[in-house]
């Protein structure tokens, strides 16, 4: 099944809306991967969403997060997934060079646009990737925009 040319309009709105505000906030918080003492903050995973074949489905990049530190919920149309990802070894002494690899809890959300049965929803989490597919029969073209975090 085609994407409605309205469904891939809406979502190019969407992707328009958010490029100053991601762009704004890249300013103010230069890094994702914020460090104090030794506690690591929360982060954002990258995450792609997209319409197809009747679907939403939504991919996140979590590599090395353990599936027993992985939560989704959906409640009230809003997708939350969180989870840890432990640092994969302890050193007591560091003398870091470069520092880019996020660990510790993060968290993401995304409001479904259209009634979503919780039942229907499937997620499967392989190679480091987490990935969720929704179904969207109940879908009006109209109501196509996403709300992300």
């Amino acid at each position: 099944m085609r994407m409605k040319k309205a469904s891939v309009e809406a979502f190019r709105r969407l992707q328009d809306f958010n490029r100053p505000i991601d762009e704004r906030m890249s300013e103010h918080f230069s890094t994702s991967h914020q460090v104090i003492g030794s506690l690591h903050m929360s982060w954002k995973p990258p995450m792609d969403v997209f319409f197809s074949s009747g679907n939403l489905v939504i991919i996140m990049d979590i590599a090395g997060v353990s599936e027993q530190q992985l939560y989704l919920s959906c409640q009230d149309q809003r997708l939350v997934i969180r989870g840890i990802r432990q640092e994969p070894g302890r050193y007591p002494q560091r003398e870091f060079h470069q520092l880019e690899v996020n660990f510790g809890p993060f968290q993401r959300s995304l409001t479904i646009p259209f009634k979503v049965n919780e039942e229907e929803i499937r997620a499967r989490y392989r190679d480091g990737f987490l990935e969720i597919v929704i179904p969207m029969d109940q879908m009006d073209d109209r109501q196509v925009i996403l709300e992300l975090d």
